[in-house]
């Protein structure tokens, strides 16, 4: 038997005052959202969205929208954070120095490491050796 499936409603369409609305609010998903329902950008809204990206928009439009648009390159994995790292580095060259001035030996030292920081070798390795 053929089941009837009903017709989704119709997609109310988007206004350029809503597009703008959202934008002023910085709230990125209901701006994608309103976009998706636009019929399309009128020119006012085109030179709105260059003048946004190249920056030179006027003083108005900078106040009433704060913020920048921008396209940046999708990188694969975690961005790293140089600063953590060196904190980290530093941290554990402190805590090798100690075991290298209490137990004399690398291997000794780098196993006391391991424990205090549950650390792999390869790591700990690395942070000795960026001195």
């Amino acid at each position: 038997m053929a089941q009837k499936f009903k017709k989704p409603p119709p997609v109310k369409l988007a206004t350029s005052d809503e597009f703008m609305e959202a934008l002023a609010q910085g709230n990125a998903s209901k701006t994608e959202a309103i976009l998706r329902r636009l019929n399309g950008l009128g020119p006012s809204e085109l030179q709105f969205l260059a003048d946004h990206f190249s920056g030179s928009g006027s003083q108005g439009f900078k106040k009433l929208i704060p913020y920048r648009l921008e396209f940046v390159k999708r990188q694969r994995g975690v961005h790293a954070d140089y600063l953590k790292k060196a904190v980290e580095d530093a941290s554990i060259r402190r805590i090798y120095e100690r075991a290298r001035a209490k137990f004399g030996k690398y291997d000794t030292a780098i196993d006391e490491v391991k424990k205090a920081t549950k650390l792999g070798r390869t790591r700990i390795s690395r942070a000795i050796a960026e001195k």
